[in-house]
């Protein structure tokens, strides 16, 4: 083979490999620009509709693929899927009906990913919006909460009215018994709905975190976000 055939076959070897490299980093360039916009998008939080185990294997981690319905700023609600590495143990007890921290992209709600980092203020905050979107909580009972007074409570009678809500919520009526900062305690009524993950902390005896306002102590807010 003369040196001219070489150096044609080689020059042609590094063209392609030249343009290979150029995809990929096309490619590299436009998927971390779909995912930087949830990365660096509004956090929200999100209800997991499935979450089914992909192919992909790392050490101890196993690929999701999570769908989840959450509601944008606007209270638009939009259910949109993502992949992410979680550790087999945390998979075990992930389900439908878990409440998670997300991000989305606001001009692409579609696009979301996983947020496990999110701070429990800005996370308690996305709840809030969250049940307020879905209807689960008033403007009323959040301004309680954000210019009230927290207290806690013992539940005294649970009964449930047999109403299903919403996002497989049960309807409750609870009487609490609530301690004030300086000792003191009245009672309080009031008819909520309660999600399946809550549901052991409205059984009678339970110690609940409510919020109340000292001028109206009939409307007590009764926090179950835990993030």
């Amino acid at each position: 083979m003369s040196n001219r055939s070489v150096k044609w076959i080689v020059g042609l070897a590094l063209t392609v490999v030249a343009v290979f490299m150029g995809l990929m980093l096309w490619l590299s360039g436009a998927l971390d620009g779909v995912f930087s916009s949830a990365k660096n998008g509004t956090v929200a939080a999100g209800e997991i509709v499935s979450a089914v185990k992909g192919d992909r294997i790392v050490y101890d981690s196993v690929q999701v693929i999570f769908t989840i319905t959450f509601y944008t700023k606007d209270a638009r609600q939009v259910t949109a899927t993502c992949k992410d590495m979680i550790e087999r143990e945390k998979f075990a007890n992930t389900h439908p009906g878990m409440m998670v921290s997300i991000r989305y992209d606001p001009a692409k709600p579609e696009v979301i990913l996983l947020a496990p980092d999110v701070d429990e203020a800005t996370a308690d905050k996305a709840m809030d919006q969250y049940l307020l979107a879905a209807g689960f909580v008033t403007q009323a009972d959040l301004d309680v909460k954000y210019n009230g007074v927290q207290a806690r409570a013992v539940v005294l009678t649970s009964t449930p009215t047999g109403v299903i809500l919403s996002h497989d919520r049960t309807e409750m009526n609870l009487e609490i018994k609530v301690t004030r900062s300086d000792g003191g305690t009245f009672d309080a009524t009031t008819t909520i709905g309660v999600g399946h993950e809550d549901l052991s902390y409205a059984t009678v005896g339970s110690i609940l975190k409510v919020y109340y306002m000292p001028d109206n102590e009939k409307h007590v807010y009764i926090d179950f976000n835990r993030q």
